[in-house]
């Protein structure tokens, strides 16, 4: 421990001594953290567009026309108690028959009034879970005071395949930027190992073990991916509040995901991405040598 810190000065020295190399990777790495940050930050914007549309995606239920006043308040409850339910308004049929009133003449608008008013009192749904959909509408369906639902069960179904079908892609898309910076990390500690070649046989051949061989060359890659991940985050930062300027902050009347809700998680993730990958990375690159030098691998 007590040579801790002198290996955390070894790390910080070899960047600054391979410091174009170093430039280069972080170069790299930063366009590989801005194309998964901008993925990510799509998908979590295009999953809140549709969760505004599934809220859009109504659902109608209408009571019995028997039905009590009792009867009517009880179907609300009970629809309300639903877990994937997320709203409930309630229309009596005076406010339907209002809604319509540009469709009847004056004459017959007013003969519709009271008992002679042909509509039902009913409830506007909305879901939490697209992808519930059917299920929630069989359980609003099998209310004993429900005579009819209306509902597009189709487009819910088609939305939730939709955002299944980016979240796949979203995934893939991070798994192979991740695997690259891998790649990438691990070649630029290579290419360091080597031109140090000499001063770690010295090393082994005086007693030095593999961690304190390694150990600098860990720092080396966490700096790297440090560096790229504070460079990648203020690129961010600025580049979403630029974009959401430009769309006033709404893309076809939908909001978009304020960065001020987000920045603490783009932060965290790329900090904790990028050091990962430096680390991972030089621990393959240096596993690898160690290895291949008669060296086993920590």
């Amino acid at each position: 421990m007590r040579n801790f810190g002198y290996l955390i000065r070894e790390g910080f020295r070899s960047v600054w001594k391979n410091r174009l190399m170093a430039m280069a990777s972080i170069c790299v790495l930063v366009a590989c953290i801005l194309i998964t940050g901008a993925a990510s930050l799509a998908f979590v914007n295009i999953n809140s567009v549709f969760e505004q549309v599934g809220h859009q995606n109504v659902v109608i239920a209408y009571a019995q026309k028997d039905a009590t006043a009792e009867e009517v308040t009880q179907m609300g409850a009970d629809i309300q108690a639903i877990s994937n339910v997320s709203g409930v308004e309630f229309l009596s049929k005076d406010d339907i028959l209002e809604r319509y009133k540009g469709s009847f003449s004056e004459e017959l608008f007013a003969q519709l009034q009271g008992e002679n008013n042909p509509m039902q009192d009913a409830y506007v749904i909305t879901f939490y879970d697209l992808e519930l959909f059917s299920e929630t509408l069989s359980q609003i369906e099998a209310l004993p005071q429900t005579e009819s639902v209306s509902a597009d069960d189709g487009l819910a179904e088609k939305l939730a395949q939709l955002r299944n079908i980016l979240m796949i892609a979203g995934v893939v898309v991070v798994v192979l930027l991740v695997l690259v910076s891998l790649f990438i990390i691990s070649n630029t500690i290579k290419l360091t190992v080597y031109s140090r070649r000499l001063e770690i046989a010295i090393m082994k051949a005086v007693g030095a073990t593999n961690f304190f061989i390694r150990m600098p060359f860990v720092v080396e890659g966490a700096v790297l991916g440090l560096a790229s991940a504070l460079l990648s985050y203020g690129i961010t930062w600025l580049a979403y509040d630029k974009v959401l300027g430009m769309f006033d902050g709404a893309v076809l009347g939908m909001d978009l995901v304020a960065f001020d809700t987000l920045w603490w998680i783009v932060l965290a993730a790329y900090v904790i991405g990028g050091v990962l990958t430096g680390v991972l990375g030089s621990g393959i690159s240096m596993g690898r040598y160690l290895k291949d030098e008669g060296g086993a691998p920590i």
